[in-house]
């Protein structure tokens, strides 16, 4: 696509195409040190200044978060990154006991995920989900864990995510 062709595309974008953007973009920041509209304005900056390569077959709200990914992908090696170039502080530095923020946030967490796997009563395969991504498990151990297939994985996360949307509309503490 052109530039003339993209900024078209991104003008003809409706509302609930630009809130669904922001949603995506909710999920894609964790990880990332970047703030809440950077990965869309950034992707659709790239997309106006040429920067990406949009092919004319691919829908422009699937162009425009797949730059949202790769932004984020991209932002959060850049702070695992930063974060292992300090080696030797972290050695320096003694143990820290938790501060009240952090118990708090934790203590959010556990109550999210208890929310959470209240309202998907009867769920079982979405619990399962619920209960391994609290485990950090993904991919084939999380699959192995609630006995499915990746087809039937992908939906029972979908059930969970929108649970969490629901309970949660300005984002979930997990």
């Amino acid at each position: 696509m052109s530039v003339d062709e993209v900024r078209t595309a991104i003008d003809h974008l409706t509302a609930d195409e630009m809130l669904k953007l922001h949603l995506i973009e909710r999920r894609l920041l964790g990880g990332t040190g970047m703030s809440k509209g950077d990965l869309v304005h950034e992707a659709i900056c790239k997309a106006l200044l040429g920067a990406r390569q949009w092919p004319r077959n691919e829908p422009v709200m699937a162009c425009i978060v797949m730059t949202m990914k790769s932004l984020a992908s991209h932002a959060r090696d850049t702070e695992r990154s930063a974060q292992e170039a300090e080696p030797e502080v972290a050695l320096m530095t003694p143990p820290v006991t938790p501060t009240p923020d952090a118990s708090l946030a934790q203590s959010d967490r556990k109550a999210a995920i208890e929310a959470i796997n209240a309202a998907l009563t009867g769920d079982e395969e979405a619990q399962l989900v619920l209960l391994g991504w609290a485990d950090s498990l993904r991919g084939k151990p999380l699959r192995d864990l609630v006995g499915c297939d990746q087809a039937a994985l992908d939906y029972a996360i979908k059930r969970v995510r929108q649970k969490a949307m629901i309970l949660y509309p300005d984002g979930c503490p997990l």
